[in-house]
């Protein structure tokens, strides 16, 4: 009896290399496996929990909710709330069984025990980058391997609709995925066309589409908020680029640019002495495409902390480029070349003497995420139990005692994860608007406040990545001040409660508009602000040819603020984006933290601002200098201390 057709392409060449290579399938299945970690209060964690309760009960994506995931982006998350175990387990093994397909089959064209090499080589290094966000690179490269079956004209319509699939549901998860889907979607149609089979691209296109839309809406949301969606995570992705933009970035970001040279210069080689085949020229665009798309909207983050990240993402791809062309010019000594480095690429992740450890835990983690997988029932009750006493504790914290029956409660901040596990808590469209500043996130926070008008407000203002507080939302934050009062310090938050009356007198001593020309960066401006009254700094920054360019293609580098206050002999310097110095920035009062706040409510009292300088990066190559410094008043009404 003969065996089936895709059971003897598992066998072909050398039977035992591809044993091995299905070996190394199954392991990369095992190792990026992640069961649901139990709700625990921090950053991460908070809209992560949203996430769960945006998919348990039903919240549009691109009206209810604006963030970069999409309906399927609570299966990826770490942390879970109970109801969606079972979900995300499934979830889970389906994906990673059917990435690892795709990977496994591109890993048997590789000649000899490579393909067995470069499987175990994923494996390890997505277990080495554990607490470096492995997750969006690994998907990023199963984009890859989904654009390369595609690509390949030997592969059947099981193999095409098992990529086709994997890249719908991908683009249902994030939104740096969903561009990385379309444009792997978009190469492999283009060389349909040029191969001159329509139809092929057209059903391809097709079945792509109709996926997406009907999945769409099985998964609870409306057709019509999908442009809404795609339009908002653009905005929340654009924001997070220009806020999140760190020195060290400059570094990761000319090592990245340095492994895609080599890796599609190893592409091309492949096919040395031989005229470069379109394919190859396809397979060079679709790898490029998709570390640029990573660069650009922060799946692959530029600082430093993702670096180990990044290395993961491009190590391993150089394998699956030579296998792509591997039926024309394979080279062993190339693909020799491709592993030394990956094997470099290590060496600048971890050090030498540490592999042998790693390696052991290694091997402890599939053991463990084998035994979850054989008593899927024992690991179920485990995590059942510590998730409800996690939430339990959290149900029972000072925050959620203030909270009284009925009342409608909103948060102004960055970490609520102890009010995200709450069925009743329903946050700002914004899940994360600390970090993803933009006119247009703002405007759009500040109209679902005005629509809500909570009864309590809990307001953060802990500085994240040394940016100033009380400046990212400046029109809500106005408004609290206006409507609300002061009541009292819960946890790490400022309780405000909404008044019947006017919370004060408003200022008859604003400051008029005050123009400071020609002023470049790296100069002291004094600000002579008089006693309480609330003003706000705009700086009008244009930016260069080059800046422009930069900012299109990658992102601009953070703008410093320097500020001195009161007595203090140092400027405080504060991270800014080249919008939020535009739109206006709060200089009195200056509230950088909830004490700051507490202050300003009770007693009308902030720090003085002397003197603050701008600086920045390259300055004078991205920025036109001189440029213009305008002080605002704002209409704030000035606290008084027999009003609390």
């Amino acid at each position: 009896m003969m065996p089936p057709k895709w059971f003897s392409y598992f066998l072909s060449g050398d039977r035992r290399a591809c044993w091995a290579t299905v070996l190394g399938g199954v392991v990369l299945f095992l190792s990026t496996l992640h069961f649901p970690a139990v709700p625990d209060v921090g950053l991460d964690e908070t809209w992560q929990v949203l996430l769960s309760q945006a998919q348990l009960h039903g919240w549009r994506f691109g009206r209810e909710v604006i963030f970069t995931y999409g309906p399927l982006g609570a299966l990826e998350n770490y942390v879970q709330l109970p109801a969606l175990y079972g979900a995300q387990v499934l979830w889970q093994v389906l994906s990673r069984a059917a990435s690892a397909l795709l990977v496994t089959r591109l890993a048997l064209r590789l000649p000899g025990w490579l393909g067995a090499t470069a499987l175990g080589l994923a494996s390890f290094l997505y277990y080495v980058n554990q607490g470096h966000d492995p997750v969006d690179p690994f998907l990023l490269f199963v984009v890859l391997a989904a654009g390369f079956t595609l690509l390949d004209e030997a592969a059947g319509r099981a193999w095409r609709g098992l990529a086709l699939a994997v890249l719908t549901a991908l683009a249902l998860i994030k939104f740096t995925l969903f561009l990385a889907a379309g444009f792997a979607l978009m190469v492999a149609m283009m060389e349909q066309v040029r191969r001159r089979n329509f139809f092929a691209a057209m059903i391809t296109g097709g079945v792509f589409a109709a996926g997406y839309l009907i999945f769409w809406k099985l998964l609870g949301q409306q057709w019509g908020d999908l442009a809404g969606s795609v339009r908002w995570s653009y905005e929340v992705a654009d924001g997070y680029i220009d806020a999140m933009q760190l020195r060290r970035s400059w570094t990761a970001l000319f090592a990245a640019a340095l492994l895609t040279t080599m890796t599609c210069a190893l592409s091309l080689l492949a096919t040395c002495g031989r005229k470069v085949s379109r394919e190859t020229w396809a397979t060079f665009l679709l790898t490029t495409g998709c570390l640029y798309l990573a660069w650009r909207h922060g799946t692959v983050r530029g600082d430093g902390s993702h670096l180990p990240g990044l290395f993961y993402a491009i190590a391993v791809w150089p394998f699956f480029l030579l296998a792509q062309s591997s039926r024309r010019a394979g080279s062993v000594r190339l693909t020799l070349a491709a592993l030394g480095l990956a094997l470099l690429s290590i060496g600048c992740m971890v050090r030498m003497d540490a592999l042998a450890a790693r390696a052991h835990d290694f091997a402890g983690n599939l053991a463990g995420n084998t035994a979850k997988l054989v008593r899927p029932w024992h690991a179920h009750a485990v995590w059942r139990d510590a998730a409800n006493e996690a939430l339990d504790r959290m149900g029972k914290t000072a925050i959620n005692r203030q909270w009284p029956a009925g009342a409608t409660v909103g948060v102004y901040g960055s970490n609520y994860a102890s009010l995200a596990a709450r069925a009743d808590f329903k946050p700002l469209p914004n899940l994360q608007p600390y970090s993803a500043y933009t006119p247009a996130l703002a405007a759009k926070d500040y109209e679902a406040f005005l629509r809500a008008e909570p009864d309590l407000m809990f307001v953060d203002l802990t500085p994240i990545d040394n940016r100033l507080a009380g400046g990212e939302n400046l029109h809500l934050l106005t408004r609290l001040l206006q409507d609300y009062q002061w009541e009292k310090i819960v946890e790490s938050f400022v309780l405000l409660r909404r008044h019947a009356a006017p919370a004060g007198k408003t200022s008859d001593k604003q400051e008029p508009v005050r123009v400071m020309e020609s002023v470049l960066f790296g100069q002291a401006l004094p600000l002579a602000i008089p006693a309480n009254a609330p003003v706000q700094m705009e700086a009008e920054l244009a930016l260069t040819k080059l800046g422009r360019a930069l900012r299109f293609f990658y992102a601009l580098p953070s703008i410093k603020l320097n500020v001195v206050a009161d007595e203090a002999r140092e400027p405080t310097p504060y991270r800014l984006t080249w919008r939020l110095a535009g739109e206006g920035v709060t200089v009195y009062p200056f509230l950088t933290s909830n004490a700051d706040l507490e202050n300003w409510m009770r007693h009308g009292q902030s720090a003085k601002v002397r003197t603050v300088s701008f600086d920045a990066v390259a300055a004078r190559w991205l920025y036109r200098e001189p440029f213009r410094v305008t002080l605002r008043p704002l209409s704030v009404p000035v606290p008084v201390a027999d009003h609390f």
